[in-house]
């Protein structure tokens, strides 16, 4: 027997003795070194991707454990997590500086503030948080409303498949870093960084569970040239994303790690990139132009406030406030979030929807919703501002043109012979041209010069028109007398013209088909029929139920508006669930 073969056979017994001696009781029971062997994984927080309930690491009277609320809301302990090959450990203690821990005096404190908490609904949360923010940051009214209603959806980002980004851009005193520092109080978990690498990004968001907090980065200017950043922000608006890496663990051979992307992202710069080169990311994103000016507070004067007496009732308005909305989180958590039909679609409704079905599905917060509603207005209409003057909008206009001008002059020479969006080449570029205001490039025929774009060359547009418009090249003659030119599909430019260039810039809530099929079964309805009847099986008429509120009525969105006005659609959603879903009916 070899050395090696007999190192093996002791390393066996060694971990068996006690199967081997008769000793340690139930065969069932776990093995303790069994469980020693497992690898110990540090972890915010943990729902065994939704077969757990929600629980969060916390820190009670020094201790740091598991927290997660059972049915009766009573809050349950737990110092660890089994599965069946790890053992999850909670990350924050006393000592955690970034992220902020969640940080308890007393077992009665943490119960005090989920008491709270359920009186709380999301508009006089919106109200709390909004009012912090003004103390500190200097905006746009709109800037600051939606900045507020994020920090709260923050603390359920993980109920959604999608979340947006916000981008400050602004200079030096601007006020963008303040904002940043609200919402490392008050946001959920909230990593924040300066000028931070790709494996900064890896090793908060793990690759155990997504949603372990959100991010915070100042400085982040490299953005537009950091590759490896770009894919986390890229893959990490929709949950699902992960980036893969191989890792060469000390035992040798090679492991695929899978590190997830997803959360909600902040990020501060002077300027933005250019936007050819962040524009993925830009189409994810909200962007705030931020301008010097007075404030009332200044929030780094707070956060370390040395002593001073005016400065620490605002300082514990910060701490109250940062545990109130994570005690909501705790009690709201297990809510159901009922989908809500937009009048936009694709990429935009994924930025703005989670914001509105999170303040709509209570109907508790109408007049919040409705102002978060018209601010976002006011961020898709920057958005589609920017897609109308861009270039692809420029190519897909130049096509327009020329097959507008085909349609009213069909005889002319260039329209010969070709389909009724196919065209030469030099009719594109010559038209592309014309609309950019494009100027000649000494000794560079095949290119020209824009002031909003840039130098533009011809095989530089044929690609986008291949790539994003689908057209395919043609051939017609031979030798010198060959000329080229590309063939587009109507079909597919007014898709892009529906689903991305002419995107509507006021957003509505349209009625969900539940509401519609109810307004149109009581069209015609003869309520006295029904009141005169008592085995009638339909429901009050709305001069017995409440009614929306003006602020309500006064909207687009319907909300509230239920059954013949009367009481709100998501009632009557939560009555019918009442039974399975007790904890909706706080």
């Amino acid at each position: 027997m070899t050395k090696d073969h007999a190192d093996i056979i002791c390393d066996v017994v060694d971990h068996n003795y006690q199967k081997i001696l008769g000793i340690g009781g139930n065969d069932n029971e776990p093995d303790d070194d069994e469980q020693k062997r497992k690898p110990k994984i540090y972890i915010r927080k943990y729902t065994g991707n939704g077969t757990l309930p929600l629980h969060e690491s916390v820190v009670v009277a020094g201790q740091s454990s598991f927290l997660y609320l059972p049915e009766d809301y009573k809050p349950q302990y737990t110092p660890t997590i089994e599965s069946s090959n790890k053992v999850f450990y909670p990350l924050d203690t006393t000592d955690t500086q970034n992220p902020l821990p969640y940080i308890f005096d007393s077992a009665e404190e943490l119960q005090k503030y989920l008491e709270l908490a359920r009186k709380e609904t999301f508009e006089t949360l919106l109200h709390k948080v909004e009012a912090v923010y003004k103390k500190y940051v200097s905006a746009e009214e709109y800037y600051i409303l939606i900045l507020a209603a994020d920090t709260i959806y923050s603390y359920f980002q993980d109920k959604f498949g999608t979340t947006h980004y916000n981008i400050f851009v602004g200079d030096n005193g601007s006020g963008k870093n303040s904002a940043l520092l609200v919402y490392r109080y008050l946001g959920y978990r909230v990593f924040y960084v300066t000028a931070a690498s790709a494996a900064n990004f890896y090793t908060f968001l793990g690759e155990t569970e997504e949603g372990q907090g959100t991010t915070a980065e100042d400085e982040s200017e490299d953005i537009g040239y950091n590759r490896d950043k770009q894919k986390i922000f890229k893959t990490g608006y929709c949950s699902g994303g992960f980036v893969p890496k191989v890792d060469l663990p000390n035992g040798g051979g090679r492991r695929q790690d899978s590190w997830l992307t997803y959360c909600h992202k902040w990020m501060a710069m002077e300027s933005l990139p250019d936007q050819k080169k962040i524009k993925g990311i830009l189409d994810r994103s909200l962007v705030y132009n931020f301008v010097a000016s007075d404030v009332l507070y200044n929030i780094k004067d707070i956060i370390r406030y040395a002593g001073d007496p005016k400065a620490k009732p605002l300082y514990d308005e910060l701490v109250y406030l940062r545990k109130l909305l994570f005690a909501f989180r705790m009690i709201r958590y297990t809510d159901i979030i009922p989908d809500i039909p937009l009048n936009i679609v694709h990429r935009s409704a994924e930025l703005v929807k989670p914001l509105l079905r999170l303040f709509r599905y209570q109907n508790d917060s109408s007049t919040a919703l409705e102002r978060i509603r018209l601010a976002l207005c006011k961020f898709i209409e920057k958005r589609n501002d920017l897609k109308r003057n861009s270039i692809e909008s420029k190519l897909r206009d130049a096509i327009n043109n020329l097959a507008e001008e085909r349609r009213q002059s069909p005889a002319l020479e260039k329209s010969s012979g070709l389909g009724e969006y196919s065209f030469y080449n030099e009719d594109i570029f010559a038209e592309i041209r014309r609309i950019t205001n494009g100027s000649e490039v000494p000794f560079k025929p095949a290119s020209f010069y824009t002031v909003d774009y840039g130098q533009l060359s011809h095989k530089f547009i044929t690609g986008l028109y291949r790539s994003k418009f689908n057209a395919e090249p043609f051939r017609i003659g031979s030798g010198d007398k060959t000329k080229r030119g590309l063939k587009l599909s109507k079909d597919v430019l007014d898709k892009l013209g529906k689903y991305y260039y002419d995107v509507p810039d006021e957003i509505i809530i349209e009625p969900s088909e539940t509401q519609s099929r109810r307004e149109s079964n009581n069209e015609g309805h003869d309520s006295s029929r029904q009141d005169n009847d008592p085995n009638s099986t339909q429901k009050p008429n709305s001069d017995s139920l409440q009614t929306a509120t003006d602020a309500t009525d006064a909207t687009h969105c319907k909300v509230g508006g239920g059954l013949n006005g009367g009481i709100p659609e998501g009632l009557w959603i939560l009555l019918n669930h009442a039974m399975y879903c007790p904890i909706n009916l706080f």
